[in-house]
């Protein structure tokens, strides 16, 4: 069925239809939008929730092999607190220590007074002695 409008309406009526198409094309522009809009929102958060949990896991398993070592560390430091205290304390300055080319250990000195050390902050690297042929 065709309809043809009468003339003196006719660009009224043309009028009509094209503001009812631009309206219908701006209804589903937006709700393409708004879908496409919530699609990236639900994946974001997805992907957040997802992080959340992993770093969740990853400080419960962190937290409880802690446990366990101090677990199994609590008979050793009960048989000799001073005795494990010594060993944690030299086996944290071998792993802070390690690589490093300078090493200074400025003990407590039994007289109670503070020591006291000089260094030469800009001083010229070592040279490497040549080596000398055994006669």
């Amino acid at each position: 069925m065709k309809v043809i409008p009468p003339r003196f309406v006719k660009t009224d009526f043309e009028a009509v239809l094209a503001a009812e198409q631009d309206r219908s094309k701006a209804v589903l522009a937006a709700q393409g939008y708004a879908e496409t809009t919530v699609r990236s929102a639900e994946a974001e958060a997805n992907s957040l929730l997802n992080s959340a949990e992993a770093q969740r896991v990853s400080a419960v398993q962190s937290v409880s092999a802690e446990a366990s070592s101090f677990t199994s560390q609590l008979p050793q430091y009960q048989v000799n607190p001073e005795l494990f205290r010594q060993r944690l304390l030299t086996e944290t300055w071998a792993r802070i220590l390690a690589g490093k080319s300078d090493k200074f250990f400025l003990p407590e000195r039994a007289d109670g007074n503070p020591s006291e050390l000089r260094l030469l902050l800009s001083r010229e690297p070592q040279k490497a002695k040549p080596a000398t042929p055994n006669p």
